[in-house]
């Protein structure tokens, strides 16, 4: 036993003569810089906290710097409320300035010329003769049917659409068509012109397309003047009336010519007053407008490309149902590359003829979902009668995301009306000499070579269009956000320094503070604290000045202090006196 207690007591013994120093604890580490932080910081609650070392007075400042924590919290918090609600108010501008001219779309109201040309037009044109037909939705005035027999007719002409818009020898050569076109006294580019091809409207053409038409006055001296000339005789036989429809927008929309159009008759000269409003509003968070700027697009359809409109997002939208629900597309409204198997509802009409009644009111009912059918429907090439409401019906709130663009022109119209030609005025081909030289080059004309003839056949087949700005003051309703960030910060940043002094240098203090806690913490989790020996510490003492002094040893005397100091060291001389 004596063995082991001297054993145990040398243990000892060499242990008491090795005594270790520990660093501080991590949190007594973090406390020194909690310290440190409140000796350079700009917060007067950390300086009176870590101030002092009374426990009163400490217990003092924390209980008074929560209080104030507390309230700019509360106040902080109902700004934050505030400010996502995103208020927005709006500003109603009046300005006068040098604008550009819109784009004018004009088309025949009969669409395509009936000349027995070609067999689809020629089909649909003899279904309207038998005026009762329900494989083609032709129904007596008795079964129910809301849509008239020349609506559906002209239905059908958009089913159609390809196979009729792309036949140049039904569609309206324009170039023969206009006589004369100036704007602002300049003759019209022809650049300028381009043709554009709707459905419902067969082949059109839209005038100031670029865009590059710029009006800085108002009056019809300063406007679009255009004759333009078609053949009644030609006119499909379900045209209701005969003349052509003006459609005004932005140079830069589609023409969706059914949406606002403008119908003109021939033998009358026309004038168009315009004047317009503009609207700018505010997108997301604030409103549910999209933004014009097509890379900025979410969730919405635009098979037509180009320009973000509403009424492109809702035909797309609709389309997509129809190819979906129909196993076809509508050949009426545009359709992109995500489909590419898929074949026209025409096609798939032609493919089998039982499938004509199902197709028609499957799109039918995509296009006016209100409308009650009662028609015959195929379905897996069973023929059956149904009385029920279809059921592929699109919502457009629900199925579509479709907003209107946050930039918007509304132009506004009045117009007045003239007989055109005047009883003197001869036009230009009508004049003697010149139908004289027509029929001397035998080119044929659709009248007899007679001043009198070609005027009749002038005022029953011509018309003149004026269109101008009748004022250049226009309106705009700008919105604008009624609390932006800038005044938040501002208001947030005003709050904290009532209350617990904290400015703006504060915030990048809190930051330095944050990022040093962070890098203390990483290299203390990498490299953790050891403790070190008295011994360790003393050898490093006794090694350092080891060191030094081999250090000196090796640098070179320097011989003036040494001729210096065995100067001083010299006994100075002895007199010794008699």
């Amino acid at each position: 036993m004596k063995i082991f207690a001297r054993f145990s007591k040398n243990n000892k013994k060499k242990k008491d003569d090795n005594p270790s120093i520990k660093g501080p604890s991590l949190s007594k580490r973090i406390f020194f810089m909690f310290h440190d932080f409140s000796q350079w910081s700009t917060l007067s609650g950390f300086n009176h906290i870590f101030g002092t070392k009374n426990i009163f007075i400490i217990l003092f400042w924390i209980l008074v710097t929560g209080i104030c924590v507390f309230f700019s919290f509360i106040q902080t918090k109902e700004l934050l409320d505030a400010y996502f609600e995103y208020p927005y108010s709006t500003d109603i501008l009046l300005k006068y300035e040098k604008v550009t001219f819109p784009a004018v779309t004009i088309c025949s109201r009969s669409p395509y010329v009936d000349n027995k040309k070609n067999k689809y037009l020629t089909e649909i044109v003899n279904a309207f003769k038998r005026r009762k037909d329900k494989n083609w939705g032709l129904h007596g005035f008795n079964d129910g049917i809301n849509l008239s027999h020349r609506e559906t007719i002209k239905f059908w002409l958009s089913i159609y659409g390809d196979e009729l818009l792309n036949d140049d020898n039904i569609n309206h050569y324009w170039k023969d068509s206009i006589l004369s076109c100036h704007y602002n006294q300049d003759r019209c580019e022809d650049v300028n012109v381009k043709l554009v091809k709707i459905p419902t409207y067969g082949t059109c053409f839209t005038l100031n397309h670029l865009g590059t038409w710029k009006v800085a006055r108002s009056g019809d001296e300063y406007g679009l003047k255009l004759v333009l000339r078609l053949d009644k005789t030609v006119a499909l036989p379900f045209d209701v009336s005969y003349g052509v429809t003006a459609f005004v927008h932005s140079y830069d929309e589609y023409p969706f010519v059914e949406t606002n159009p403008i119908l003109l008759s021939f033998g009358l000269d026309v004038s168009l007053g315009l004047s317009f409003s503009s609207s700018e509003r505010l997108p997301k968070p604030h409103g549910t407008c999209i933004p014009n700027d097509s890379n900025k697009l979410e969730d919405t359809d635009n098979f037509y490309g180009g320009m973000y409109q509403n009424e492109k997002c809702i035909r797309s939208c609709i389309q997509r149902k129809i190819v979906e629900n129909c196993n076809c597309y509508y050949e009426g409204y545009a359709i992109n590359d995500q489909y590419p198997n898929t074949k026209s509802c025409s096609m798939y009409i032609e493919e089998d003829e039982k499938r004509r009644p199902g197709t028609l009111a499957c799109i039918e009912n995509h296009i006016f979902p209100d409308i009650k059918k009662y028609v015959y429907i195929s379905i897996n090439d069973i023929m059956f009668h149904s009385s029920d409401e279809m059921a592929y019906i699109v919502n457009i709130t629900s199925d579509c995301v479709c907003y209107d663009t946050c930039d918007k022109i509304f132009y506004d119209y009045s117009y007045s009306l003239a007989t055109y030609p005047a009883p003197n005025f001869i036009p230009n081909e009508c004049r003697k000499f010149v139908l004289e030289n027509k029929k001397y080059n035998n080119i044929t004309l659709p009248y007899d070579y007679t001043k009198t003839e070609c005027i009749k056949y002038y005022s029953k087949n011509t018309l003149r269009l004026e269109v101008y700005f009748e004022k250049l003051s226009y309106i705009v309703s700008s919105e604008f956000a009624e609390y932006p960030t800038i005044n938040l910060l501002y208001d947030v940043v005003g709050i904290l320094g009532f209350w617990i002094g904290i400015s703006l240098i504060s915030f990048f203090e809190i930051f330095v503070f944050i990022v040093v806690i962070m890098f203390s913490l990483c290299f203390l989790c990498k490299n953790p604290i050891k403790s070190i020996k008295v011994r360790e510490v003393r050898k490093n003492i006794r090694d350092g000045w080891k060191d030094d002094i081999d250090k000196n040893k090796k640098l070179p005397r320097r011989k003036d202090l040494y001729d210096k100091a065995a100067e001083a060291d010299k006994m100075p001389p002895i007199h010794e006196s008699n």
